[in-house]
């Protein structure tokens, strides 16, 4: 069973966005979160700082969703 931790999936995720950006290789799990990524560039910002991101609480008192919780979605779905 697959079941990372909080900071794994945020750092994935930031990691995706990077290597992308970067125009690194992405693995088969890797291509299938970049097609979502490029789905929600209103998250761009928030994946392009990891350390940021995994410090984060997104509680929704702010008004925000959580990118990396709709993003998991798109991908546990897919």
């Amino acid at each position: 069973m697959f079941a990372p931790s909080q900071e794994e999936v945020r750092r994935f995720f930031c990691g995706v966005h990077a290597k992308a950006r970067s125009g690194q290789m992405l693995d088969a799990l890797e291509t299938l979160a970049h097609e979502w990524l490029k789905e929600h560039p209103e998250y761009d910002a928030e994946l392009a700082d990891a350390e940021a991101a995994v410090g984060r609480v997104y509680d929704g008192s702010d008004g925000a969703s959580n990118p990396f919780l709709h993003l998991s979605m798109h991908l546990s779905i897919s």
